[in-house]
């Protein structure tokens, strides 16, 4: 196969999507291509000496990695300049194929352009969303709800994307709405049971794990060595969006006073020297989290769907804290499929609040969560562990590990 030139556009909230996005540009690159990736230059010293991958600069309309920052989208002096950059550099570079995760105005520049356009999402951020999972509502009310959901997200996507859609038009872009959607492929890291589609013309490609080795491969610490499994080792992240970074520090200590051994991975939601130092309690920058998640008896998380995984695999149970949308469809589904426990749920009021997308809904009921609340679920997972480990491995049986950097490099490759 002869090489090819492939431009990334991830969004720069958190780690998340821009590692899973590099996984893919680092395996394209080893494969003899030539990898592009646009990153805004906040988050460059987070890539700085772990890739080998040309990082370039691309404006940013984000200056703090919260939710709430995605209205941006919506403001169309910021579009403007982002969709003439990202054109700009799509011209630059002439790539073969462009992958965006979640930058919208990269999805809309590319549409301008005419570049064949993979998009790296769940099946939550699927266009014409997806079967969720019931989120605390009454039964009776989850079975009228399909219809209801559909219509939100139906009127989410076009109130969202109306901005992009008008100046894709003025550019001369031909696409409806449906039209754009239905031209772009969708890259899933996830099983195709996880989170069925309601449109089934999209073009979706399901692939294994995207587990980026960057931070895997830093310098582990001594005590690393001295983890095991006892019972009471518990796991505790909250990924790279950074939320909360007291309740994270109220969790750790107020666990450690209850007796259990506490691991905690800060990422960038604070530094560890922020932890007092206490017997019992290890905490560290990053971590590998698979291994990590292999050594302890519980993970306790945001409800990333990477961090969740890597407990699955490792046969561990996840009890999820979600801050936004997308952490808590996951960590509902992982409740739902009966591998750990969501302790955000909400109420018809709130389920209906969302009809105005006001997304801090999520952020403030996650913060609400206490650690009394922590302790009776991790009580919990304990009176049911026998069923947790059943369901972990059903899980792991119907949908085993695979490495998904390289089926989706085969997938992107193939433009």
């Amino acid at each position: 196969m002869s090489a090819k030139t492939f431009l990334f556009f991830p969004i720069d909230i958190g780690l998340a999507h821009i590692v899973r996005s590099l996984v893919i540009a680092e395996e394209l690159q080893a494969q003899g291509h030539r990898v592009i990736f646009a990153l805004p230059k906040r988050k460059h010293a987070v890539l700085m000496g772990k890739t080998k991958v040309k990082v370039v600069d691309v404006l940013s309309a984000l200056k703090t990695d919260s939710f709430e920052s995605l209205y941006v989208f919506r403001n169309e002096a910021i579009l403007r300049k982002q969709i003439a950059e990202e054109r700009a550099l799509i011209k630059k570079y002439r790539p073969d194929a462009v992958v965006v995760d979640y930058r919208l105005s990269a999805l809309a520049a590319s549409a301008i352009v005419g570049v064949k356009t993979y998009f790296l999402a769940h099946g939550t951020g699927l266009p014409y969303g997806a079967k969720l999972p019931n989120p605390g509502v009454p039964v009776w009310f989850y079975k009228l709800s399909p219809r209801i959901i559909k219509w939100v997200v139906d009127y989410g996507e076009r109130w969202f994307l109306k901005p992009l859609i008008k100046i894709a038009k003025e550019y001369g872009n031909p696409y409806s709405l449906r039209e754009w959607f239905l031209s772009l492929e969708y890259i899933l890291p996830e099983p195709s049971f996880y989170f069925p589609p309601n449109e089934t013309k999209l073009v979706r490609h399901y692939v294994g794990a995207l587990e980026w080795k960057g931070f895997q491969n830093t310098k582990t610490p001594s005590w690393l060595k001295n983890i095991h499994k006892n019972g009471k080792t518990i796991y505790l992240s909250f990924g790279g969006t950074g939320f909360s970074p007291q309740q994270l520090q109220t969790f750790a200590v107020d666990l450690v006073n209850k007796g259990y051994r506490v691991i905690v991975s800060t990422g960038t939601i604070c530094e560890p020297e922020s932890f007092p130092k206490l017997a019992n309690l290890y905490v560290a920058k990053y971590l590998p989290g698979k291994k990590i998640s292999a050594l302890v008896d519980v993970v306790v998380c945001h409800g990333g769907y990477g961090t969740m995984i890597d407990a699955i695999y490792s046969q561990t149970p996840v009890i999820a804290i979600p801050f936004n949308p997308e952490q808590l469809m996951h960590s509902w589904r992982m409740d739902e499929l009966g591998v750990g426990y969501c302790l955000v749920k909400l109420n018809i009021m709130k389920f209906f609040g969302l009809l105005s997308f006001n997304f801090q809904i999520f952020e403030e009921e996650g913060k609400k969560i206490k650690s009394a609340d922590l302790l009776r679920a991790l009580e919990k997972v304990a009176q049911n562990k026998a069923q947790i480990q059943q369901k972990l491995a059903w899980f792991n049986k119907v949908h085993p590990y695979r490495d998904g950097a390289k089926e989706a490099a085969k997938i992107v490759a193939s433009s």
